[in-house]
């Protein structure tokens, strides 16, 4: 469980904002990390996911975005000696060419 904030300066009225959301929640299963929206889980990140792969993005309350999560590469890394999975993703307007 996530416990969002947010602090800003918004500079039109000199003013410093604080922002507190409700917790976000995530499920991890096998290579899927799903987030809870208002109408159940749907995927954050699948790292099973293989190049051309893609997801639409929901939105907090189960809606789906207007864009997606478009996977353009996949490999393993080494960092301090553990080997790591990892996925590249671009983003693509739904009906537009994505963009990496």
């Amino acid at each position: 469980m996530i416990h969002p904030h947010c602090e800003y300066w918004y500079f039109p009225y000199d003013t410093l904002v604080l922002f507190e959301a409700d917790p976000i929640i995530t499920l991890i299963d096998g290579d899927l990390v799903s987030i809870r929206t208002a109408i159940g889980f749907d995927t954050l990140c699948d790292f099973g996911a293989a190049p051309g792969d893609h997801w639409l993005i929901t939105l907090e309350y189960g809606s789906n975005g207007w864009s997606n999560v478009m996977i353009t590469d996949t490999g393993r890394t080494v960092i301090d000696g553990v080997e790591l999975r990892y996925v590249a993703a671009g983003t693509a307007i739904v009906g537009w060419p994505a963009i990496p």
